[in-house]
């Protein structure tokens, strides 16, 4: 399982929304997805990065509004309760896990003078914390405490959970969302995870991670049927208008691709000799060399360390990389060469997706500023346009495909292809010389001469300068119809909104602009709602 790094989006203080009833309420309002569940339940999971230290205000006030609150490792030696048959064999059926050999290990759950036990395969090791974890947890469902309440809080540590036990009750929980359990109309998961780190089944499983309570900051994300009306109103506008798919290294992370920052502090930690050094303790020692080495900036000669820490980019890190080592040696680049070939065999959910959107969805364009080449692989029917005079033999070729042929699909690379290392932007050097004129007659030449285009940005940040030169401009913003599409809000991305899209009392506003998906979610999402839109 890959660990998501969770960008800091300020919502609402969680303490704050701890400290009065009204607070509550108004949390447990927003969880409510049970009117149309009717007596089903509804299982709204949050992750938090420091329950301990709240946890007797966080008891105390939910069950003032009287919800019960039952935290796993307390339920390890056994919890006051009933069993019920039913749920019985569905829980000791989902919490399973597989062992060598073919085999497997799982609950086993008892009731003794109506204390519910549950252990691993009838076994109690008391000395394995993920096994009293899990025991605590599958214990704790039958709580006597559940019984008077329709709202139930559930507290598990995820961080002492084995991987497999981890996505075991996940795949429990997605089971019982939407049905009879124990007569609750709600069951809200408080999920520990350390620095609110969050894994991939939060993200794109149903139901999702709603909320992330980290550092005192409530992060939210949309629920699924906000989600898929934003999705369904991009298919019916494309159907008549033609869609443009801007990606950003969010679209292959589930290929194995690392984000940005990630490759950032690889490249860091490689260049300065310091593996396993994280972002704080690298920037400064990369600021001490490349202010020795008379490195710096114009606009990073004055700056303050702390923001130039706080503005490093892998781009600002290949700058100088590439001056030490020459591009062609770049371990950076030639580290990524071996990363992208492990994506082509792994090749996550978004590329098939992405190939069948391209195959369905008249008037398509995909504009990209990743330098991986999963969007063309296997065979994808593209017309890929990647080097200086690509785009400047490619003028004529979009202006056709607008007018409607059954032509190849425009992949409009900004940055270049890995397997062409000559056309790489990878340097702040390059980024900040802007898009060169044909890129930019190219971008234009996308555009719809009458209605607003769909263009939507998936798991794009919007950090990079070279393309503020057209993504900025006016031109574009009166032309185009702008959804951002990322499993969180991106901060960067409503930084940029805020200086460079003054939306107006009747527009929406960016968080109402943004689809809180996967990039494999998404595709998934609008491949459906473009079949039911056709049928």
């Amino acid at each position: 399982m890959r660990i998501a790094r969770i960008p800091r989006v300020f919502v609402r203080s969680w303490s704050v929304l701890l400290e009065t009833r009204s607070s509550l309420r108004l949390l447990l309002e927003l969880f409510d997805d049970s009117d149309e569940a009717g007596s089903a339940v509804s299982v709204i999971p949050v992750v938090v990065d420091d329950y301990t230290s709240q946890g007797e205000l966080i008891r105390a006030t939910v069950r003032s509004f009287g919800a019960s609150l039952v935290v796993a490792s307390s339920g390890a030696d056994g919890v006051r309760g009933a069993l019920d048959n039913a749920i019985r064999a569905r829980v000791e059926a989902l919490l399973r896990v597989p062992r060598a050999g073919g085999n497997s290990s799982g609950i086993v759950l008892r009731e003794d003078d109506g204390i519910v036990h549950a252990t691993v395969d009838g076994v109690s090791d008391f000395t394995s914390t993920s096994q009293r974890e899990i025991t605590g947890l599958a214990a704790t469902l039958f709580s006597e405490e559940h019984r008077v309440t329709d709202t139930a809080f559930i507290v598990y540590n995820e961080d002492v959970l084995d991987d497999e036990w981890a996505d075991a009750v996940w795949r429990l929980f997605r089971d019982v969302d939407g049905t009879q359990f124990l007569g609750l109309r709600r069951i809200i998961l408080l999920i520990e995870r350390s620095a609110g780190d969050i894994l991939d089944h939060h993200l794109d499983d149903e139901p999702s991670v709603r909320f992330l309570a980290r550092s005192s900051v409530l992060i939210e994300r949309k629920s699924r049927r906000v989600n898929v009306a934003h999705v369904r109103h991009i298919a019916q506008r494309a159907s008549g208008d033609g869609l443009v798919l801007f990606l950003g290294a969010g679209f292959s992370r589930s290929s194995g691709l690392p984000l940005g920052d990630i490759l950032r502090d690889e490249a860091l930690a490689d260049f300065l000799g310091m593996p396993g050094a994280g972002i704080a303790e690298l920037a400064p020692v990369f600021h001490e060399y490349v202010r020795a080495n008379e490195r710096l900036l114009e606009a990073e000669a004055e700056m303050p360390l702390s923001e130039f820490c706080r503005r490093m980019t892998l781009e600002r890190v290949l700058r100088e990389e590439i001056w030490r080592s020459g591009e062609n040696l770049s371990p950076t680049l030639s580290r990524f060469e071996r990363t992208n070939a492990d994506a082509l065999r792994l090749r996550g959910l978004a590329v098939p997706r992405l190939h069948e959107v391209m195959t369905v969805i008249p008037g398509l364009v995909i504009v990209t500023v990743n330098f991986d080449t999963l969007i063309e692989s296997d065979g994808a029917n593209v017309r890929k346009i990647v080097s200086g005079q690509d785009f400047e033999k490619s003028l004529g070729y979009l202006k056709d495909y607008s007018n409607g042929p059954s032509l190849p699909v425009p992949l409009l690379k900004l940055h270049g292809s890995i397997e062409q290392r000559r056309t790489i932007v990878a340097t702040v050097d390059q980024t900040a010389q802007g898009l060169s004129t044909a890129k930019e007659l190219c971008l234009q030449a996308i555009l719809n001469e009458g209605n607003r285009i769909p263009w939507v940005y998936v798991g794009y940040s919007m950090r990079d300068p070279d393309t503020w030169s057209i993504l900025q401009s006016r031109a574009l913003a009166d032309r185009v119809d702008e959804y951002w599409v990322s499993p969180l809000a991106d901060p960067n991305a409503r930084e940029w909104c805020t200086k460079h899209r003054q939306f107006g009392e009747s527009s929406q506003t960016f968080w109402q602009r943004c689809i809180t998906l996967t990039a494999d979610k998404f595709l998934e999402e609008l491949l459906l709602a473009w079949s039911a839109q056709n049928d």
